[in-house]
């Protein structure tokens, strides 16, 4: 994972589980109006290579967002690397006025590497994985996407994320980074919905 330590690759921890964190936020929220964000290096120094060797961390491995939705709702996303491993990788909490929602699970590399639980009120809820349930954990959601996008050919409809989708989130991307960088507060700017 050295590459992911080189900002000019474009795979960080930011630009990889940050943005899927928050695409999988406003799927399930809402888009957003605005955003505020801070990037930190909170692990200054990384283990890669194998002998491992030390080497100078140079990207953010600590990103904090702060958003409004429709209807001002307010979203709050933390997403860190170098955690123990006895940290649970992924949790997102919902709390409105229906009840609260718990999603967990996940992996190191981010909560789209693993299987995920979902509670409700508290209550663990059953999760339909059909032809999914046999998968590995780590191809699990892939595989999800993979089938979401078999079926869109199959049946004419347009479900899975397209590339219009992908483009958006790279727009948000870029100003969730704009944010951190110059501390001013970002804007709808044609982000994903």
């Amino acid at each position: 994972m050295a590459f992911a330590e080189d900002a000019k690759n474009g795979a960080t921890l930011v630009t990889i589980q940050g943005a899927h964190t928050i695409d999988f936020t406003i799927a399930l929220l809402g888009p957003w109006s605005e955003l505020a964000a801070l990037t930190t290096i909170q692990y200054p120094e990384v283990q890669v290579g194998a002998p491992p060797t030390t080497q100078a961390r140079s990207v953010p491995d600590h990103l904090l967002v702060q958003a409004r939705g429709g209807s001002d709702t307010s979203v709050s996303i933390e997403v860190t690397g170098g955690r123990p491993a006895k940290a649970v990788p992924f949790r997102l909490e919902v709390t409105g006025e229906l009840g609260d929602l718990v999603v967990e699970g996940g992996a190191v590399r981010g909560f789209q590497s693993g299987r995920l639980t979902l509670s409700l009120f508290g209550e663990p809820q059953p999760l339909e994985e059909g032809e999914l349930a046999l998968m590995p954990a780590e191809a699990a959601n892939v595989a999800a996407m993979y089938a979401a996008l078999r079926n869109d050919i199959s049946s004419g409809t347009a479900i899975a994320p397209d590339f219009q989708h992908a483009v958006h989130l790279a727009k948000l991307m870029d100003d969730v980074l704009a944010s951190a960088q110059t501390g001013t507060r970002k804007k709808t700017q044609d982000w994903p919905v």
